[in-house]
């Protein structure tokens, strides 16, 4: 599998994910939103890969995705809570 990130594009996600609009809160847990890094953005990214690898196909491998977003979040910020809302919701 081969995943991309284009990180000049990587600021419309923090666009469409922004917290602090009312549609952008509704994809976080409570505590403090982190930018939405390359990092970040092929975790996600791989996620995918790693669904489609093991034989799920299009939105089958959203979950996935989170939860290696997720991980990276935990990686590059610390744990989930106050300091690291964890993304529960993807865009559509």
């Amino acid at each position: 599998a081969r995943v991309l990130v284009n990180p000049s594009q990587i600021h419309i996600a923090d666009e469409s994910l922004n917290p602090n609009t009312l549609l952008g809160s509704t994809f976080w847990s409570n505590g403090a939103v982190n930018s939405f890094t390359p990092e970040v953005a092929a975790w996600h990214e791989f996620g995918h890969a790693w669904g489609f690898i093991n034989g799920r196909k299009g939105s089958a491998t959203n979950q996935e995705s989170m939860d290696w977003e997720n991980r990276m979040r935990v990686q590059l910020y610390g744990p989930i809570g106050p300091h690291n809302a964890k993304r529960i919701k993807r865009l559509q």
